[in-house]
Parts: C-alpha cells; structure tokens; sequence
C-alpha cells in the first residue's frame, strides 16, 4: 500500500514541475510557497509581496493545466489561514507511514505466518514421532517440544530423509520391471494371472507409470 502511495506522489509531482516549467519565475514562487505551505490568499500574497490577485491567476492556471494532464486538483485550493498547511506529505510523514507499516507487518502479519509454519511443523513432526512413539499426549497427538531433545530431532529428520530415499529407490525399480518385462504391452491383459515379477493390475495400464518410465529412460532420478 505504502508504495502505491509513493509511487503516485512521485507521479503527480512529475507533473507538476512540467507544469511550473511553463509558468513565469512569480508564478512559480506562488506555487511553489503554496505547495510547501498551503495557507490563504491573503497570507500567500503578504508572504510574497505580490496580490492577491496574482496568487489566485497562478493558482487558476497551475489547476488548468493539471487538469490537463488527468491529475485531479481537487485538494489544491485555497485555505483559510487557520487551515494552512502543506498538501505535500513532508519526509517526517512518509517516516511515520513507514513505521506504522513495520508496526503492522510486525505485530499483525509476521505472527499470522508464523503460527501457519508452526501448524505445518508441529504436524509433520507428528507424523514422525508418532511412528517412534514420542509423542506426549496420545489421545490428543500434541507434541510436547520442551521434552524434545536435539539428539532425538536429528534421528527423526534422519528418518524422514531415509524413508525419502527408499521411495526413490522403489520407483527406479518400479521402472526398471516396465522396462525389462514390458507390462504396458497390448499383449498382457489385466485378467492374466499373476507370476512372481508380475505386478498389481491397477499398475498395469496406467498412464502414469508410462510417464515414470518415459522419464527414467531420458533422466536418472537422483538421491
């Protein structure tokens, strides 16, 4: 949001010094002040040493040709004095935005992402405890991780990386039964009874074991 902002500030800004470049040196000193300032005719006029008269021609013609470029000028008129006041976000503002924005990335969003990686992370160590029975709380599967010790974390992810690796291994052997025996064949139907390589008969015909063979004879699957 915050460089949305920004970018449409530097936009109009852009602009508007197109616009000064086109105007006289007092009518950019009229512009300028109002700009930095805002305030009344009156206080523009005294400020400047020109008339009031003056500031409100520059002020007419710098809407104008704004309005000419599509920018709306609907916040650059005139204000009494004691609504003076620059229309132009000052560096101390945009700072205040920019630490409002960290507040709310750090006290709203950051913990809302943290507590989704600590659900995924709570489950998939689960998973995994439960199979070596470390689990605290068996009717409720919660895992106490003060009780969780480093040597007992490692051995978990060590498994989980060897259970990874043996899937490996069986679809590289999966494959290499296609391709020796040819189970994809026309020839070999469904109701042919099973020999000792033969294998399931929702495997055979299957287009995704076609895919896995077609990838295994371009490609080794690495582990």
């Amino acid at each position: 949001m915050i460089s949305i902002y920004l970018s449409n500030v530097i936009s109009i800004a852009e602009h508007e010094r197109e616009v000064l470049s086109e105007m006289t040196k007092t009518e950019q000193k009229i512009i300028s002040y109002y700009l930095e300032n805002g305030g009344s005719a009156k206080s523009i006029a005294k400020a400047l040493g020109v008339s009031e008269r003056t500031v409100y021609k520059a002020l007419y013609l710098f809407r104008r040709k704004l309005r000419e470029r599509g920018i709306d000028t609907s916040k650059l008129y005139l204000r009494s004095t004691t609504e003076a006041r620059s229309i132009h976000p000052n560096k101390s503002e945009l700072r205040c935005e920019g630490k409002d924005l960290e507040e709310i990335i750090s006290k709203r969003i950051l913990p809302i992402i943290l507590e989704q990686v600590r659900m995924v992370l709570h489950e998939e160590l689960r998973k995994i405890f439960a199979k070596k029975k470390m689990l605290t709380d068996k009717s409720g599967f919660k895992i106490n991780f003060e009780k969780v010790n480093e040597e007992s974390l490692l051995s978990a992810l060590s498994s989980l990386n060897r259970s990874i690796q043996e899937l490996n291994r069986n679809i590289l052997h999966l494959v290499s039964l296609l391709d020796k025996n040819d189970f994809l064949s026309e020839d070999n139907e469904i109701g042919t009874a099973p020999t000792a390589k033969a294998l399931p008969s929702f495997i055979r015909g299957n287009p995704w074991i076609e895919v896995l063979r077609t990838k295994n004879s371009s490609s080794s699957i690495k582990y």
